[in-house]
């Protein structure tokens, strides 16, 4: 396999995954949660690797959340 299929797969199976997650926040009722069973179940990814999904996604939104802290002059968050 070349790194360019790799990298083309690894494109579509983000695409699946993010889409995956779109039906599942257009099917979800206010105030329910999903847990990382529903979500790896619903996906076919494992939990772990939601999780780890789930942190770095936590992490892009504190670095943006932070950007923008300190553009308004506000103290950013630790």
């Amino acid at each position: 396999m070349s790194l360019q299929n790799l990298k083309d797969d690894l494109k579509r199976e983000k695409r699946d995954l993010d889409r995956d997650l779109a039906e599942l926040r257009l099917i979800q009722q206010p105030e329910e949660c999903f847990t990382l069973e529903q979500i790896s179940a619903y996906t076919g990814y494992t939990r772990e690797r939601i999780r780890c999904i789930e942190k770095a996604a936590m992490r892009k939104l504190h670095v943006m959340l932070n950007d923008v802290l300190v553009q308004e002059r506000f103290e950013p968050i630790r």
